[in-house]
């Protein structure tokens, strides 16, 4: 989970268009339509690459790959300003906007839900998974984590409807320079068995 610039050429990935275009540095790679398709067909230890846009969307990412939006710079600082991320994801009814389920690295994401019943972002499993550099809303709450081992990182969770980071079941999180602002309830929220280390928020 290092803080190098994903703009650098990479050698393999799979590439996330809404357009079909591409850029020259990811010329060469699959290109898919959709992010749940590009998790779909990314095997272990890829990266996939998200081009700037809008993908109205439910992604599971249910393996050992690292979703990133194209362009995103992680800079270590507290929160993340949403304008600077050109990835937008927005869940729905249907399911969040981001599930996680495995060790996965999710960074450089704006992560939206409009709905009441959904949170925007749940992690339901998995050790050693990363979110970071996400800015994150929702009319539910923001980021649910209902079990498993990671880290939320530099990332901005505000104008949620309930809280903005929920820690709960046998969870054990780490919350660092993350910002929570204008939730309705707290901003981080530790319940039932869980444990979190929240750092510099």
């Amino acid at each position: 989970d290092s803080a190098a610039s994903e703009c650098v050429a990479p050698s393999s990935g799979v590439v996330v268009s809404a357009s079909g275009s591409v850029p020259d540095a990811l010329k060469g790679m699959r290109v898919v339509s959709s992010v749940s398709e590009g998790v779909r067909v990314a095997t272990s230890g890829m990266t996939v690459y998200v081009l700037p846009g809008e993908y109205r969307e439910s992604v599971v990412v249910d393996k050992d790959v690292t979703v990133v939006g194209w362009g995103f710079t992680a800079t270590g600082g507290i929160g993340v300003e949403a304008s600077a991320l050109g990835v937008k994801i927005i869940g729905s009814d249907a399911g969040p906007a981001l599930t996680v389920k495995s060790k996965a690295t999710v960074r450089g994401l704006r992560l939206e839900n409009a709905s009441t019943k959904v949170n925007a972002v749940e992690v339901t499993g998995g050790s050693g998974w990363v979110i970071e550099g996400c800015s994150v809303s929702g009319k539910s709450s923001g980021i649910v984590i209902w079990d498993g081992t990671g880290t939320v990182r530099s990332c901005t969770v505000s104008e949620c409807g309930g809280s903005g980071i929920l820690v709960t079941g046998s969870s054990d999180v780490t919350v660092e320079r993350c910002m929570a602002v204008r939730n309705k309830y707290y901003g981080v929220c530790v319940m039932e068995k869980a444990k979190a280390r929240v750092i510099e928020c």
